[in-house]
């Protein structure tokens, strides 16, 4: 990588930390539809970076810029794959300074999520300006404690959403996830989920964030309250888990639970172009 660039929207940075996402595991086995569509193979994954600017061109360096960056500044940000990297170019709209009391990795750790959750906000209709449900600013998020998940809890809580259901799926992350802001939380693990939502909220919820698939689709859109918006940020339950490689057995177990994602989003397959949670 030359320090010499052209493209004065772009700064150079040598990389101190990276985080490792479960999209980059679905990179890893040709399950990411943008990896194959934006670099195709091979492929260095990775989307949050850290790390120290090595090249700045003069145009990023002035006071007009509201992205000054120098040589030797401190600097966080995403890119779109190659994260995985010693060095890496980035479009300087992609970075931010890192505050004087964070390290490289905890700076590495927020970026995709942070975004995530955000875009996910939004697309519910609570960021930036609340545009749908005034009076009903119930949700729910699905893995609460998660990457993703604890992020939407806590931009929930500064938004005012009320009441914010946290789901977890193992006991210990209960009192995480109220720490996070969550006014309540549902152990799936020990409890009935769509009883104890129903509870929480008996007139529905203006959003359901679930990154399950299948396995919780249905539900979660029978449990939204009228124009409510199911945001779904992940499909983990279609996917295998805890192994580095796809034996055939998963690929097919995958292929069985294709139809059923079919059969609950038919207008996935009724437009031309791609929905809406294959860019959060």
């Amino acid at each position: 990588l030359s320090e010499n660039l052209k493209d004065d929207t772009v700064i150079v940075v040598q990389n101190h930390a990276f985080s490792v996402n479960y999209a980059d595991c679905a990179i890893r086995w040709g399950l990411y539809e943008s990896a194959k569509q934006f670099v195709g193979w091979p492929i260095v994954p990775g989307f949050d970076v850290a790390g120290v600017v090595t090249s700045s061109s003069p145009a990023n360096n002035n006071n007009n810029n509201s992205h000054d960056f120098h040589v030797g500044d401190r600097v966080f940000g995403c890119t779109l794959f190659g994260a995985y990297s010693t060095r890496i170019a980035i479009p300087a709209v992609q970075l931010r300074k890192i505050p004087s009391h964070l390290s490289f990795a905890e700076a590495a750790a927020l970026p995709a999520v942070s975004l995530t959750a955000l875009y996910a906000l939004h697309l519910a209709g609570h960021y930036p300006i609340p545009t749908v449900q005034k009076h009903n600013r119930g949700i729910l998020i699905h893995s609460a404690a998660g990457g993703v998940g604890s992020m939407a809890v806590q931009m929930a809580k500064l938004l005012g959403l009320h009441p914010i259901v946290g789901v977890v799926g193992r006991t210990h992350k209960v009192e995480a996830a109220k720490a996070l802001g969550c006014h309540f939380v549902i152990d799936k693990s020990s409890s009935n989920l769509w009883k104890e939502a129903e509870i929480m909220s008996p007139d529905g919820y203006s959003a359901i964030f679930d990154a399950n698939g299948v396995s919780t689709l249905q539900d979660s859109y029978n449990h939204l309250c009228p124009t409510g918006r199911l945001i779904v940020f992940g499909f983990h339950s279609n996917l295998p888990l805890g192994k580095a490689m796809l034996s055939p057995l998963q690929w097919i177990g995958m292929a069985h639970k294709w139809p059923a994602c079919r059969s609950l989003m038919p207008w996935i397959w009724s437009f031309p172009t791609r929905p809406f949670w294959d860019s959060i």
